[in-house]
């Protein structure tokens, strides 16, 4: 399944990184401390609770995953991209 999301925000001090991304109605923040090995994630400003949309909990852990990797740290902001939550 693949889905659209936008960058909305992305800036990095090392050791903190941070993207945002918009999914549908969804904005999703991912605070990372490459130091400390912590993402914190938020949607719609809010701490994620998994089990209310299935496709949004796959979406935010993979997008949580990948930002351990730092795959986000080139994103740029308005960059449109085509996601598949299941291989990310």
């Amino acid at each position: 399944m693949e889905l659209k999301i936008k960058c909305l925000e992305n800036w990095k001090k090392p050791p903190n990184y941070s993207t945002t991304f918009q999914y549908e109605e969804y904005k999703i923040l991912l605070d990372y401390n490459y130091d400390k090995d912590e993402c914190y994630v938020k949607v719609n400003d809010k701490q994620h609770i998994e089990g209310n949309n299935e496709t949004l909990d796959k979406l935010v852990d993979g997008l949580s995953n990948s930002m351990v990797g730092l795959s986000w740290e080139d994103c740029e902001i308005g960059e449109e991209l085509t996601v598949n939550p299941d291989h990310l």
